[in-house]
This record gives C-alpha cells, structure tokens and sequence, in this order.
C-alpha cells in the first residue's frame, strides 16, 4: 500500500502541493480543521521530511487568508476604492443597466476604514453615455452592502476615476459587443447568435439560454474553460500548420492563448485553463513533458496563492475538480471499457475493411465520451448536489454528443470570424454552417426528450465531499497500481 502511494506522489509533486495550498485556504474559509491534520499525517506516513514544507505552505496560506479576510467591514456608508475586472449588460425586471464586478481595495465609513481585496459587483443605471468608462479604477461614494459571506455590493451614488490606474475591462466590453453585432448581421435567430457569443465570450447575457443549459446540466458549455482554450487552440494549429514550423507554432498557440485570455477576462475556469496551456506550451518549447496532474496541482497553487477566496468560487471547485476526474479516472475507466470497446492501434486499424474502420472510428468517439462523461460525473457527483441539490440525469445522455457537437459549432464560428476579419464576403458560407450547426444544436438542448427530463433530488453535506474525492483517489490508485491499499 505504501510503495504505491509513494510512486503516485514522487511522480505528481505539483499536485501534492497544489493540494497543500487548497487545505491552507479551504481550512480558514470554511473552517474544516479537521482536514489538515489529516492531510499532513497522510504525507508524513509517505514522506516525513516532505510533510514539514507541506506543513509550512499549508500554514502559510492560512496565514496569508487569515491576515487579508480576518476583519471583514461593516456595512453602511462609506467610500470605496473600485477595481473593476469586467462590465457587462445588466438586466432585470424592474430595470435594465450594467453590471461592474472587480475587487474592493479599500473602504472608509464613519466607524473604521479596511485595506480590503474582496470580490464586489456595482449596478450602473442611468444614460448609456453618462455610463463610467470601466478603463479606470474608482474611488466610490454610497452604501456597501453584503450578500452573503465575503460577498459585497456597492450602490454607487458618485463614481470617481482614479488617476494613473488602467484595466482593459473597456476594452473587452467594446469588444465582446463587436463580436455580438458581427453574429446578429450574420444570423438568423438572436437566440442562436447569443448562444454563440456566450460560447466565445463567455458572457451570457440571455436568461432564456442560461435555464435551457444548465436544466440539462450543460451550463459548463458557456463558461470559458480549458474546452475553449482547447479548440482555440486546435484551430490556430490548423490554420498555421503550412505556414510556420513546430517551434514556431508553438509560440503562435502561446500568443493566441495569451490574447484569448485577455479578451475573455480574469475568471477562475479561465485562469486555471490559460495556465495550464501557458504550462504545456513552455514546456514543449523548452522539451520538458508534464503530466496533466502536474500541471494541474501547479494552476491550483499558483490560484490559492494569488487569491485564496478564490477556494469558495463553484466555478473554480467544478474546474479542478472535473479534471482532477478526468485524469485520475480516464485510464481505469478504458481499462474496465476494453472488452466492450477495444482500443486498437493504428497498425491493427488500418488492416481492417473500409465499413470496419468507419464502425472502429464511431465506437471509438462513443468509448471517448463515455469515458470522460463517466468520469467527470463521478468526480462532481457530490459537489453538483452539494451546491445545486439536483443532478439531471439528461446530462448523462446530452454529454456523450453535445460536447463534440460544440466543439465544431465553436470551430467553424472562429473559421467564419477570421474569413470575415479578412475577406468578409468569403465569410457568408461559414456564417451559414455556423448557423446550420448552433441552430440545431439549440433546438434539442431547448426541447429535451420529456421521458428521462428527470432528476436526483439531495441536499449532500459539504463535509463529505472530501471523504467522497479520497475514496475515488484510493479506487482510482488500486485500479492503476494493482497495489492492495
């Protein structure tokens, strides 16, 4: 048993203190203390003198967290310094305005003033051309008000700009609706052209497409994760692939994730994925390989450094812990899958006949995305019910196509967008098949099949989760060693 646990974490360093990180900040914010003793007791029965840094990190983010979000500011009147991250177009139904959300730096009231870095959002409702221009940062005059833990409001009655401060939320904002108004030229249906401008942009401003997805449990679809940067990524490699050679590609795909990240903006699922290519890039241009768990436990540390809040976001927990699946369960699982669904290799697949290799080609995408369904669902199980106390059992049936279905109707909307960057008239029959593809797509996300819409109902307790995480972790190891644990 040990020599097994041992060979895993010799080989995953990064996870483990990626790991170490998470508990340090998870053990202040949600006050589990229960979980860092026996973490560090699992290290120190493995790795005795590894278990003191591991220690000393651990304790060190707590620290770090305990120092930054100990004394919270009561709410009341007050002034505000405003750092603005995004701005998006607001609604609801009594008004319609936009939506800043960014960071409180600071915040002064008549009974204390606090160094603050919280999370905050600011609703705008006036003119659009009396709008605050989101290039700077704020000093606010108003009311702060709290929404639940270290989450905060500001209703603004006076916006002040900064001098010497500059954020490209602005530029974002400008950008995003450009693409917006590209899709709705070129588009048929609005429902259609938003599905995809959320697709790209990551912001989803149609509360209709919102409840259509996440009723199915896709809603992951329209938020920016390493699925984007992935087909981004696939696209930039097709299109530069008669041009520039393989080092030279690379450091294109690094310069289009770059760039990607910037536009989209500063969001856990996005920082995660943009570090985990900025990762896999750099070490291809510089010959190093790194496992997917490796790279995973450096984006989790690097993210609790930067900001340990960041462990309360659901988007962030369902980011890592989906992947954390992914790459724990893939290889069990096609294990078990083989003789159902043989793999077979490229000299093997070419010997067969041509109605034989098109059936192996099917078999094959089906037996891929069973795999990663089953074990994405396995690792979120818990969490999905933990947050949402409902698990739709569409979502088993939706991912083993729609995913795929996705990935091509995104792949062909950035074709069409750098036709029409270039030869705009060329354009149009892409527009066309983007809108052939996403249009259907839509229709069976928008009417499910009523005889499984169904779900499963349960209110899972928060401090079972990470029993649940180390009991797939001990299966998953058993599978892979064949060790007795």
């Amino acid at each position: 048993m040990k020599a097994s646990h041992r060979i895993f974490w010799l080989e995953h360093p990064a996870l483990a203190l990626g790991i170490s990180a998470f508990c340090g900040a998870f053990v202040f914010f949600e006050h589990a203390f229960w979980i860092a003793p026996l973490w560090i007791g699992y290290l120190f029965f493995l790795f005795p003198l590894k278990s003191l840094f591991h220690s000393l990190l651990l304790i060190s983010i707590f620290l770090f967290s305990f120092f930054i979000f100990s004394n919270l500011p009561a709410p009341g009147l007050g002034r505000a310094v405003f750092s603005i991250h995004s701005v998006q177009s607001h609604s609801s139904p009594f008004h319609k305005g936009w939506l800043y959300q960014g960071t409180l730096s600071a915040f002064q009231s008549t009974t204390g003033e606090w160094p603050l870095r919280l999370p905050c959002s600011v609703v705008y409702i006036g003119d659009s051309k009396l709008r605050p221009k989101a290039n700077s940062d704020y000093l606010l005059t108003g009311h702060l008000r709290q929404r639940g833990s270290f989450d905060f409001t500001f209703k603004a009655k006076s916006w002040e700009p900064i001098p010497n401060t500059w954020t490209l939320a602005e530029f974002r904002y400008n950008a995003k609706k450009k693409i917006h108004a590209i899709l709705n030229r070129h588009l048929e249906d609005t429902h259609t052209s938003d599905f995809l401008a959320a697709l790209f942009t990551g912001d989803i401003e149609n509360r209709l497409l919102r409840f259509e997805f996440s009723r199915i449990g896709l809603q992951y679809l329209l938020v920016i994760s390493g699925f984007h940067f992935a087909i981004l990524s696939a696209f930039v490699a097709f299109v530069m692939r008669q041009i520039l050679s393989s080092r030279k590609r690379l450091w294109a795909l690094l310069f289009a994730v770059t760039i990607y990240f910037l536009f989209v903006g500063n969001t856990p699922p996005v920082l995660r994925s943009f570090l985990a290519a900025s990762i896999f890039l750099i070490g291809q241009l510089l010959q190093r390989r790194a496992s997917g768990l490796n790279i995973l436990g450096s984006c989790l540390l690097i993210e609790v450094a930067c900001d340990p809040l960041i462990v309360r976001n659901i988007g962030f927990q369902l980011s890592f812990l989906s992947c954390f699946g992914i790459f724990l369960l893939h290889a069990p699982l096609q294990r078990l899958l083989q003789p159902f669904l043989p793999v077979r290799k490229f000299s093997e697949t070419i010997e067969l006949t041509l109605p034989s290799q098109c059936g192996y080609i099917l078999s094959s995408f089906f037996s891929q995305a069973l795999r990663l369904t089953i074990a994405v669902n396995i690792a979120l199980f818990p969490l999905l019910l933990h947050h949402f106390h409902r698990f739709p059992w569409l979502s088993l049936v939706y991912n083993l196509f729609t995913p795929a279905w996705t990935a091509l109707s995104l792949f062909l909307l950035l074709m069409a967008l750098t036709t029409y960057a270039v030869f705009p008239l060329l354009s149009l029959p892409l527009f066309k098949l983007v809108d052939l593809s996403a249009s259907n797509l839509l229709e069976l996300i928008s009417h499910p099949p009523v005889v499984i819409d169904y779900g499963f109902s349960y209110q899972y307790p928060g401090w079972a989760l990470a029993p649940y995480i180390a009991l797939i972790f001990f299966a998953a190891l058993y599978t892979e060693r064949g060790k007795c644990l």
